[in-house]
């Protein structure tokens, strides 16, 4: 067993850095973001649990616990990406599929076996796991599980559905989307029949690490347009291929904004380039999201600070401060220059100017 209580290390440490990628690089919706921390959290909790061989029946009811909470999350970020509108209902479910479970364990506490964390069940099966409820909670557990099991069908059917409007931005998410859904479709639905394949508490474990890491990889390569931006624009039906190819012109784009540096003007905004090209300014914002993918303001200051980096080690420059070279770049002051250079680039201009120096 030496080699799963090292798995779920790797797994323990793998967990500590998707979190501290979540928290510096998801920015666009904090909500998505919190779904995202809880999930990881509740994995990197699992996998410490059994890294550090604590077997009783604390740790099953904790494990029962968390598999619920990683139920109502996935849910969740389903609802924040997909169907905004539901957001409310959807939470208000997942806060009764938690309490539910944390009620009807509390109900049983007595009839707990730690031999059955290992296993892959969750609230959905609390029946078959010793717990014995009520009539009125049996009844209240059926529901709960059409009600989850609706509403999973539910996105299902909108994410496919919507597939088919060619969304620009869908195509970003489409694959992972896919992922994303069968990880909790064989995780909280099917269970994976590997239960009642083996006996082999071996076996097992091994089925539980691949499904965290598994999970943990769906989330630390995320598309990177979620990091940044309302995910409302995945399925708005405005932002087809179609539209916006048709309405502004690729080579004039990057011709005024790449080859004449466009960026470098202290006064660049979305609006002045947008008349330059005569097109909309909804038009040239769907296109450069579309492309790289990235908003204006982060297209300008990124190219800003390629090029500051640049010309710090060209002779030409030798005698500028960092103000002059700010300015040069296209910044409007030195102090403008700092959260964009450590955005783009980490750590301090100041440090690369003494080194240049």
């Amino acid at each position: 067993m030496d080699i799963i209580y090292l798995l779920f290390t790797a797994i323990t440490v793998f967990s500590i850095i998707v979190l501290f990628d979540i928290i510096f690089r998801q920015r666009g919706n904090l909500l998505l973001k919190s779904h995202f921390t809880i999930i990881v959290l509740c994995i990197l909790i699992s996998a410490l649990i059994v890294s550090a061989r604590i077997n009783n029946n604390n740790t099953f009811v904790i494990q029962i616990i968390l598999k619920a909470i990683l139920a109502a999350s996935f849910i969740n970020i389903y609802a924040v990406i997909y169907v905004p509108k539901l957001k409310f209902p959807v939470f208000l479910l997942s806060l009764y599929v938690i309490l539910f479970t944390m009620y009807s364990l509390y109900m049983n506490k007595d009839q707990y076996m730690y031999t059955r964390v290992v296993t892959i069940k969750t609230l959905f099966d609390l029946e078959n796991n010793g717990v014995n409820l009520p009539i009125i909670f049996q009844v209240l557990h059926k529901v709960m599980l059409l009600v989850y099991f609706s509403t999973l069908s539910y996105f299902a059917y909108v994410i496919f559905y919507v597939s088919q409007h060619r969304n620009a931005y869908f195509r970003h998410i489409k694959k992972w989307s896919f992922l994303l859904f069968s990880i909790s479709i064989f995780t909280f639905i099917l269970y994976l029949p590997f239960t009642y394949l083996s006996n082999s508490q071996f076996n097992r474990y091994i089925i539980i690490s691949f499904l965290y890491l598994f999970g943990l990889l769906i989330i630390f390569y995320r598309p990177t347009f979620i990091n940044t931006y309302s995910t409302s624009i995945i399925f708005n039906n405005n932002f087809q291929n179609e539209s916006v190819t048709e309405a502004v012109d690729d080579f004039i784009f990057r011709q005024l904004f790449f080859d004449n540096k466009y960026y470098l003007n202290t006064n660049a905004s979305l609006n002045e380039l947008a008349k330059n090209m005569n097109v909309s300014a909804t038009d040239l914002y769907k296109y450069i999201y579309l492309n790289f993918p990235l908003t204006f303001n982060e297209l300008v200051n990124s190219n800003r600070i390629k090029y500051f980096v640049t010309i710090i080690t060209d002779p030409k420059f030798a005698n500028y401060s960092i103000d002059a070279l700010a300015k040069e770049s296209g910044f409007t002051s030195r102090q403008n220059l700092y959260k964009p250079y450590k955005k783009y680039q980490g750590g301090n201009p100041s440090d690369l100017f003494k080194s240049a120096s």
